[in-house]
């Protein structure tokens, strides 16, 4: 399920309410210096919004960026690869709020190792990520924030959306004859499965693009970043 977070266009993030910042003060020191790329929700009930900072959406882009290359960077990110990341956490932190307003079960601890090993994973392994950290100056307490988030994110989807992805035979077979997938010059019986679990990842993506829509539209989102086209 964590693959359906593909859409939200990073391998990692963290948009971190106050509470999980630490004290008031420190969180808004850390604002101060740093700046924030986005704000989202509004204060109610108690709940304030959700700062996403501008090193934040740094991290992911380049633990993105790390994962498909196989090593760290500190070279100048593309306006359109900052803006995507952002995207990504945007998206992570609607589908966390609504799970929050839904009253969704929380994910174990071993769903949040699982997730955190996910993110070792996706940018380009423990050691890779461990070179980022050191060239941006963050902390391996960051990337445990973000796998929890995830692994939260991942136990909503879950509950909510698995039960579509289930994919027949005849729509297998229908879309092997479109030709239309990665698996054109192979025999059906060697790719039905890994056919099925394609097709299943490309409807879970979907209906998430769609779910953060719906979020989105009822759900205030302050876009600060100027490299992001969205105001």
């Amino acid at each position: 399920m964590l693959a359906a977070l593909c859409v939200l266009s990073g391998a990692v993030g963290a948009a971190r309410p106050a509470a999980a910042q630490g004290s008031s003060s420190r969180a808004a020191a850390r604002t101060r210096v740093e700046g924030v790329a986005a704000w989202v929700g509004e204060s109610a009930r108690g709940v304030g919004p959700v700062a996403i900072l501008r090193s934040d959406v740094e991290l992911r882009a380049r633990l993105g960026i790390a994962g498909r290359t196989g090593r760290a960077s500190m070279a100048r990110l593309p306006a359109p690869l900052l803006a995507a990341a952002l995207d990504s956490i945007v998206g992570e932190v609607l589908i966390e709020r609504e799970a929050d307003r839904l009253r969704a079960a929380r994910p174990s601890e071993a769903d949040v190792r699982r997730s955190r090993e996910e993110v070792d994973r996706a940018g380009g392994g423990p050691g890779v990520v461990q070179q980022q950290l050191a060239l941006l100056g963050a902390s391996s307490e960051e990337l445990d924030i973000v796998a929890r988030r995830r692994a939260y994110v991942e136990a909503f989807l879950h509950a909510n959306l698995e039960g579509n992805t289930v994919i027949s035979d005849a729509q297998v077979e229908r879309a092997f004859e479109t030709a239309e997938h990665p698996f054109v010059g192979r025999e059906l019986a060697a790719v039905r499965d890994l056919l099925r679990v394609w097709l299943a990842q490309r409807v879970l993506s979907r209906d998430v693009a769609r779910w953060i829509e719906v979020l989105r539209g009822r759900t205030t989102v302050r876009i600060l970043a100027e490299w992001h086209e969205r105001g």
